[in-house]
């Protein structure tokens, strides 16, 4: 509450236990999107300019991110095991199985990502173009 005027600060800070309870979330899979539309969570707009304005939070906030891409992958792992009795059902596990690869890649590309590298050496001006491609499958 604002002395002055006697109406609510508009700035919001964080507080340890809010951000565990966000954090814990982002890494157990829930977009930030729907964690931010609960009861008693800052708005998407307000937790972002906290990770910007926080280098500890914004390193909070990444290492969940990492943890999510984690999640992710060990759902890949029980779809694949998940036995299906129609093409229909196949096909519906596959693309949840696709959309968890491709989402983990882009929240951990060195883990899950697929791995292009370009390097070029120049001796005696020569130029050498090495390219190392991995796709994680």
């Amino acid at each position: 509450m604002n002395s002055d005027t006697g109406k609510m600060d508009k700035r919001v800070t964080p507080s340890d236990v809010l951000l565990d309870v966000i954090f814990e979330r982002v890494a157990n899979g829930k977009p930030l999107t729907k964690i931010c539309k609960e009861s008693g969570m800052p708005s998407k707009k307000t937790f972002l300019q906290w990770v910007e304005e926080d280098e500890t939070t914004l390193q909070r906030y990444e290492a969940a991110m990492l943890m999510q891409a984690d999640f992710y992958a060990n759902q890949i792992t029980k779809l694949a095991k998940k036995k299906t009795n129609t093409s229909e059902e196949n096909a519906r596990n596959q693309l949840r199985i696709n959309t968890r690869k491709w989402i983990a890649s882009k929240l951990n590309p060195k883990k899950y990502g697929d791995r292009v590298s370009h390097e070029i050496l120049g001796a005696d001006r020569k130029v050498q173009l090495v390219l190392t491609v991995n796709i994680a499958k």
